[in-house]
This record gives structure tokens, C-alpha cells and sequence, in this order.
């Protein structure tokens, strides 16, 4: 990490390794999934999960691959 700022740059700061100790595959599906057409927004729906979720979104193409939403 670096700080840059009016008062100038600083040095970068000690590299370190971190690791999540969440199992990914024990985060839950939504429950709910929601489109909104007159706002173009989804919003989805955990049930008992204690940490915040964020969703990635992605469409499908006419072939069946998967691209990233422009906007998350």
C-alpha cells in the first residue's frame, strides 16, 4: 500500500499474505433472486448467514458462456 496526498507520497508499506478462513463452499445460495425491469436492478436474499454478502453478477450469451455485468 502507498499513501499519495498533498503533503506527498509515502514509501510502500511491508508486502504480507493473507488468507480468509471463510469455506467458500459453505457460503449459502440466495433464496431469493429479484429483477427489477422499470429500475434495471437486482437485489437478492440469504437467509441465516451472519456475514454480508455481495453478489457477482453475470449474464449468460446466446452460446451458453458467461460474461461479467458492466456494473456490480
Amino acid at each position: 500500500m502507498k499513501s499519495v496526498n498533498i503533503r506527498g507520497d509515502s514509501d510502500w508499506s511491508i508486502d504480507i499474505k493473507a488468507t480468509t478462513t471463510v469455506d467458500v463452499s459453505k457460503i449459502p445460495k440466495p433464496e431469493h433472486v429479484y429483477y427489477e425491469t422499470s429500475t434495471k436492478s437486482v437485489s437478492f436474499n440469504v437467509v441465516n448467514y451472519l456475514l454480508g454478502l455481495v453478489a457477482n453478477i453475470e449474464l449468460e450469451n446466446n452460446d451458453g458462456t458467461w460474461r461479467p455485468h458492466a456494473q456490480f
